[in-house]
């Protein structure tokens, strides 16, 4: 962390060290912080797609699926052939109870990153056949 937070100190203004600062808090679960170090890189660079979705996945952590919902759209949005904001998204609509939209988020997540075990551990709990 000393490394990121030296960076930072060095390059105030390069969105590239809160994001990565932002992941290593997600590493240790304090998505608070992460979610603040996302903050400051999407004003930096307001087009940075992994910032939304990686704040995105904070916010499914903390149950906040509205707001994740909103960041996830975004970032598929600025990308749309990136798996990880569709399964994450997938986990928005689960975490709210639409079933039918997470499933097909999820599949989606699938069909770009067949291999995306997290996709097809949420499917396998939403009763989906074959996963």
């Amino acid at each position: 962390m000393a490394d990121f937070n030296k960076w930072i100190e060095l390059t105030p203004e390069q969105a590239e060290a809160y994001s990565r600062r932002g992941n290593t808090y997600i590493k240790s679960e304090q998505y608070d912080n992460a979610i603040t170090d996302f903050n400051r890189a999407l004003e930096i660079n307001p087009d940075d797609d992994a910032s939304y979705n990686n704040r995105g996945y904070c916010y499914n952590a903390l149950g906040q699926y509205e707001e994740a919902l909103a960041d996830l759209n975004k970032s598929i949005e600025l990308d749309s052939n990136n798996a990880k904001p569709y399964k994450n998204r997938g986990i928005s609509y689960y975490g709210l109870g639409q079933i039918d939209l997470a499933i097909a988020d999820l599949a989606k997540a699938l069909e770009i990153e067949p291999d995306l075990e997290e996709a097809k551990e949420y499917l396998r709990k939403i009763g989906v056949p074959g996963y």
